[in-house]
């Protein structure tokens, strides 16, 4: 019984920690990842990753946001996306670099896509 309350008491603080933007949910294989996150940006460095990562962005409905993609690829390729609804909303990758969002109420995902990448990256945002 104790172990049962123990599992659930997890999962109800691995979800509230989702929802609130803490929880990372990631399946990569790497040499090495280092990641950085702040209250308004989110990045790693990587040597020869292939995987990905998802967290809720913790965006306020009614607010504008700028986007500013920081990367310096060296091998392999990365993609990192913003979801809203499941439908991409904003792509970021080596050509596209900016973006301006108005937030709606909802949830939006930041996913991280890399392929044997050796990189470092940040995702900044401000609001405007």
């Amino acid at each position: 019984m104790k172990l049962l309350l123990f599992f659930v008491i997890g999962a109800a603080v691995c979800w509230l920690m989702w929802e609130k933007g803490y929880y990372v949910i990631q399946k990569k294989i790497a040499v090495a990842f280092i990641g950085r996150r702040g209250k308004n940006r989110w990045g790693a460095s990587m040597t020869s990753a292939t995987g990905w990562t998802k967290r809720v962005l913790p965006l306020e409905a009614g607010k504008k946001y700028r986007f500013y993609y920081d990367v310096s690829l060296t091998d392999g390729d990365i993609v990192v996306e913003i979801l809203y609804n499941n439908q991409v909303v904003c792509s970021f990758d080596a050509h596209s670099r900016t973006a301006t969002l108005p937030a709606e109420k909802g949830r939006y995902i930041l996913g991280t896509r890399f392929k044997k990448a050796s990189s470092d990256y940040e995702l900044k945002w401000e609001e405007i």
